[in-house]
This record gives C-alpha cells, sequence and structure tokens, in this order.
C-alpha cells in the first residue's frame, strides 16, 4: 500500500563538497561537459589563429556632435569623422617608430560602458530649479528615465559588436563602468 506523499518522509543526504558551493560545482560542471565535447584541437586551433581586427563601428571611425541651431536651443545630431589615435611620446620621451603597426600588441583591450541615466538637460519638466526650495526633488523622477533599459541594451549590442579590438583584434578583456 502506498502512502499520500504528505506522510512520506524523505531525508536529505548532504555530502560536503570541500568550501565548494552549488553554484560553483554546477558551473564547473558545465564547463568540463563542454570542454569535453569540443575536439582536441579546437582550443589551440583558436588561439592559434592571427588576430583579425573588428569591423564593428567605433568613435575610430565617426563620433557624433552637436550640429546646428533647430529651434530656440535645441540641435540636431550629425556625424564627424572619427577620433585618431595619438602615440604617447610624454610617456616615453622619444617619437614613436614608423613600424609600431607592424609590431603592436594589445596588453588589455578594455570595453566603456558608460552611466546609463539619460538625462535631457533642456527639458522644462526637470525639477532641479526646485532643490533650493526643498531637497526631496533632489531624486525627481524625470520622465526620460524610462528609456533606461532601451539604453543599456543599445550599449551591450555595441559592445557585443566589437568584442574584438577594432586595432589588433584582440578580443575584449573586461568591461568597466
Amino acid at each position: 500500500m502506498i502512502s499520500p506523499p504528505s506522510a512520506v518522509r524523505c531525508q536529505q543526504l548532504e555530502v560536503p563538497l570541500s568550501g565548494m558551493s552549488r553554484r560553483a560545482f554546477l558551473s564547473s560542471t558545465a564547463v568540463l561537459a563542454g570542454a569535453l565535447y569540443l575536439p582536441a584541437d579546437a582550443l589551440g586551433r583558436a588561439l592559434a589563429a592571427p588576430l583579425k581586427p573588428s569591423g564593428a563601428p567605433t568613435t575610430l571611425q565617426q563620433t557624433i556632435a552637436l550640429g546646428p541651431v533647430v529651434r530656440g536651443q535645441y540641435r540636431d545630431l550629425v556625424t564627424r569623422p572619427g577620433e585618431p589615435y595619438y602615440p604617447r611620446i610624454d610617456i616615453t620621451a622619444k617619437p614613436p617608430s614608423p613600424t609600431r603597426t607592424s609590431s603592436r600588441r594589445s596588453l588589455a583591450y578594455l570595453g566603456h560602458l558608460s552611466d546609463i541615466h539619460v538625462i535631457d538637460a533642456q527639458s522644462p519638466a526637470r525639477l532641479e530649479p526646485l532643490v533650493v526650495v526643498s531637497s526631496a526633488f533632489v531624486s525627481a523622477l524625470h520622465p526620460q528615465d524610462t528609456m533606461t533599459t532601451q539604453v543599456a541594451a543599445a550599449m551591450v549590442d555595441s559592445v557585443t559588436k566589437a568584442r574584438f579590438s577594432p586595432v589588433t583584434g584582440a578580443p575584449l578583456t573586461a568591461i568597466v563602468n
């Protein structure tokens, strides 16, 4: 005769994993399973392959700048040429070698995510002038705050497209916020 589930008692068996958390165990197991699935020489081929610069749009190709005044203080945004590299001769105190582009290597390729708060300083709905009246207005909600998730998604999309250096082809090392 089978007893109802409420009457069944189960004991949990706890096996100590020498300080390893459940999450660390699962992630390690997943990485190991993935590594065993790969062909033996896949990692070696990937590491030995020559680095190829990314074609993702960056500030090397173009930048965004303020355009002409449209109405009042409002301006259009326009694209401008990209920003060039400037060798740091103040550090080495000597001019850069003309062959530096053929022998350069990446120490680290970093991505930068800007502050994700969208601020429209010209919006008439902003309440900063009322801060002098009361400090309760310091953290007032702004209409454009609803765009935060879209801005964050666009930044992540841009970093995903630029995961290899456009100059050396090195993979993205870290992202800084």
